[in-house]
């Protein structure tokens, strides 16, 4: 299991079997921001700071392995908007998707990561009007779904 502790800036991973105790490893984590969100990609977990670059720990190395960069920060007049769930990752852990500020919807390869991991931009929405701060994948129907503040909802296939 893995638990974000926000003011250590952390992420400790502990043994579900000995929870709370059976502390495995605490593991420093350089953010800026708020995390609102972390998924296992197999061996690897993705940290989220919406409209930041997503931290990847590979948890069998105990260290941060790669930055997922290419992301825009989401301007917002306020900051109690609804950014959470802003990654998602497919069944396999080889792809994790992301929105961008800018608009765009991103992928990013999770096999072979380089320190600082370029995405493949999917597709950029023309009218800029739904910032994809919500990405979900549907493996079976191989779609992303978007959601935005304004419950805009995009379908990609």
């Amino acid at each position: 299991m893995a638990i974000w502790n926000g003011s250590k800036r952390v992420v400790n991973l502990v043994q579900v079997d000995y929870f709370p105790n059976g502390l495995i490893s605490s593991i420093p984590v350089d953010v800026n921001g708020d995390v609102e969100c972390m998924k296992w990609a197999g061996n690897l977990l993705i940290v989220d700071v919406p409209g930041r670059d997503k931290i990847v720990i590979d948890t069998f190395q105990h260290s941060v392995v790669s930055r997922l960069v290419g992301v825009t920060e989401f301007v917002t007049d306020t900051d109690d908007v609804v950014r959470s769930g802003s990654l998602d990752i497919t069944p396999d852990s080889k792809w994790c998707f992301g929105g961008s500020g800018d608009a765009s919807i991103l992928a990013w390869s999770l096999h072979d990561l380089s320190p600082k991991q370029r995405p493949i931009i999917i597709d950029s929405l023309v009218d800029k009007q739904a910032i994809p701060r919500i990405v979900v994948h549907n493996p079976k129907l191989a779609c992303l779904v978007t959601a935005d503040t304004e419950i805009v909802l995009n379908l990609y296939s």
